[in-house]
């Protein structure tokens, strides 16, 4: 250290010192460049340089924004391909009452079109009154599932026609039965379930319908029409002799449109797109120029052909009231690795009742799980007990292999039902496409597979999954 410090004293001695200073030798430096005169465009941009980024940066959002507007305005172009000269059922499906279409079709309105134009539109609101004479003469029988919980002298007819899990082959049927009770053919079909109906009142605001001056909301609109059509009609004498309970969607119709006509075109866009989206506004046209249209952008429920992992599930409530929105159902997938073929597929449904008309009744629920065809399926669980083999069906069915199971649940209860499959060496490879059913509002989904991990308590719309 005292080293050091005799070093440093002794540097700054000889600095301080002249006689001990190097001499400084006479060194030329070299002259300066000469200043490179700026072009005008380089001094404008150095005096303008903040309006200048302002300028491109307000260029770059135009150009970003013009893509947007076109991908934005592709799915508009197509919609508006749709509407055409013709005449077109809307279907109403309560998916308070899940069908395989989307819900229970209980009423339906067939609309004439004049180009894009509304000419006139008719209203049936007791779709009973045609099927019940309608299978008096023909008996064409349910699926066998349907006769566990009701009567066996029921007969196919237009109410029922929606059951298939694709909706496109549920519309081709619902049209059939359509020309063979009315007579008549159509061009086309929109199902619109009760939640797209609900979700429109969210955009409008409340109405009030009627005579009695009923009140609807979005958040009331179930409960309300359901007591309504169910109870509260049917208290009036001349009512039992009309028999047209479900009259007050009739009522709503021209309120609802004329509320809905005001609603801004960003507010209108979104919600035709998110129902779209979400399946709760569904088409289907027998011609195959519209058909491509529909099928391009997924707005026809069809069970999408895919050669590699899937999984969809499609629930019918039979004879279970309007209990399906009470049920909130998960799906989990597992699996070791994404080349091993052996899954684990969990299917947990919890009932968890509520106040809305029916809502806390029994939940009879009838599951066709669609996987990859050609899995091989090696056992079906109930709240881990084993099936028997006589309870569940193994079909194939729309180019998938399917599993057929009762997955009943009461109020505040909870069932899981387990499939451990082998899939086919073909559905290894690739993206795993999960598929929502029509009138389902969300599922939650986690998948597990080797590196593969998804996992959301709120899909609401068919997702893949790399």
């Amino acid at each position: 250290m005292r080293c050091d410090i005799a070093k440093l004293l002794d540097s700054i001695r000889r600095d301080t010192n002249p006689s001990q200073k190097k001499p400084v030798h006479d060194v030329r430096l070299p002259s300066a460049p000469p200043v490179k005169q700026r072009t005008k465009g380089q001094q404008f941009f150095r005096t303008h340089k903040k309006g200048m980024r302002w300028v491109v940066g307000v260029s770059l959002f135009i150009i970003v924004a013009s893509i947007g507007i076109g991908i934005l305005a592709r799915p508009l172009f197509a919609l508006a391909k749709l509407p055409q000269t013709g005449t077109y059922l809307v279907l109403f499906q309560n998916n308070a009452e899940l069908r395989g279409g989307g819900g229970f079709l209980g009423s339906f309105a067939v609309v004439t079109l004049e180009g894009r134009h509304i000419k006139n539109y008719y209203f049936e609101s007791n779709i009973y009154k045609k099927d019940n004479a309608f299978t008096k003469e023909n008996k064409t029988p349910l699926p066998d599932y349907f006769y566990q919980f009701i009567g066996k002298d029921i007969s196919l007819a237009m109410r029922d026609a929606n059951y298939p899990a694709d909706f496109a082959t549920a519309a081709r049927e619902v049209s059939k039965y359509y020309a063979l009770e009315y007579g008549s053919s159509v061009d086309g079909i929109i199902a619109v379930n009760a939640s797209a109906i609900a979700d429109m009142l969210g955009v409008t605001g409340p109405l009030v319908v009627g005579e009695k001056n009923v009140s609807v909301s979005k958040d009331t609109f179930f409960d309300t029409l359901q007591r309504e059509i169910q109870e509260t009609y049917f208290n009036n004498d001349t009512n039992k002799m009309i028999n047209e309970p479900k009259s007050i969607l009739k009522d709503m119709i021209d309120p609802l449109m004329k509320r809905f006509n005001g609603v801004s075109p960003l507010s209108l866009y979104r919600y035709i797109m998110t129902e779209l989206a979400t399946k709760q506004i569904l088409f289907w046209f027998p011609d195959a120029p519209r058909r491509s249209v529909v099928e391009q952008y997924n707005w026809g429920g069809r069970i999408q052909p895919w050669s590699d992992e899937s999984v969809f599930i499609s629930n019918t409530n039979v004879n279970g009231q309007k209990s399906s929105m009470s049920v909130d159902e998960s799906l989990t997938l597992a699996g070791t690795t994404k080349s091993d073929p052996h899954r684990t597929l969990t299917f947990t449904r919890t009932h968890s009742g509520g106040d809305a008309y029916q809502a806390n009744h029994i939940n009879r629920n009838y599951s066709k799980i669609y996987l990859p065809l050609g899995t091989q399926i090696q056992s079906v669980k109930r709240d881990n007990s084993i099936l028997n083999t006589h309870d569940y069906t193994i079909a194939d069915e729309f180019d998938r292999t399917v599993v057929s199971v009762w997955t009943t649940v009461d109020v505040h209860q909870t069932m899981t039902t387990q499939i451990s499959y082998s899939l086919p060496q073909s559905a290894l490879h690739g993206k795993i496409l999960y598929q929502k059913q029509p009138g389902v509002i969300s599922q939650g989904l986690t998948i597990t597979i080797g590196t593969i991990r998804f996992n959301s308590k709120n899909v609401t719309r068919d997702v893949t999954i790399q």
